[in-house]
């Protein structure tokens, strides 16, 4: 489960029955018509207004209070399994997809960084941004940082262990 923030402070879960929130008197489906229950939610972005991105077994949902947007292959999402999603500071939003490799999405359009482009592998865990504005990704052959328009990837030769880099996380 991955868990987020509202602005009003209120918890935001990421569960294989949708996102729920917190309230005062208890979990509450979100939307609270539980139309996103049979979602089996990986991760949560906010869109930076009154909506919220859910990556899940099935693709992208951008969630307003207009309604529900799937988000799949046919506007150009890589893979239909989004592991965690993170929107940078120019309001564009990455997602790390579970074999199509790194998606991002701005202005409505997808580009995709992968295996090919320097990742390494297609299969991605976690994403973060550091506090020099570099992204982060953890894939299943190690670690990779994405600055500009290059990737670098960390794996055992540059001394990491042997294994997948789940989980990155800043240290301040």
């Amino acid at each position: 489960w991955q868990l987020a923030e509202d602005r009003d402070g209120a918890l935001i879960a990421a569960t294989e029955n949708g996102p729920w929130r917190r309230a005062s008197d208890g979990w509450h489906p979100l939307p609270e018509d539980g139309s996103l229950s049979h979602l089996h939610v990986w991760s949560i972005e906010s869109d930076g207004a009154d909506g919220w991105w859910f990556g899940f077994r099935g693709g992208l949902m951008h969630s307003t209070p207009d309604g529900q947007h799937l988000i799949g292959a046919a506007q150009g999402l890589p893979n239909p399994v989004v592991r965690d999603l993170l929107r940078d500071a120019n309001g564009a939003l990455w997602a790390a997809t579970a074999g199509g490799g790194l998606a991002r999405l701005h202005d409505g359009r997808f580009q995709t960084l992968g295996e090919n482009g320097g990742l390494g592998t297609n299969v991605l865990w976690q994403l973060m941004i550091d506090r020099e504005g570099d992204l982060w990704a953890g894939t299943a052959a190690g670690l990779a940082r994405i600055r500009d328009a290059g990737v670098r990837s960390f794996g055992p030769p540059e001394g990491l262990p042997p294994g997948r880099g789940r989980t990155v996380h800043g240290d301040g």
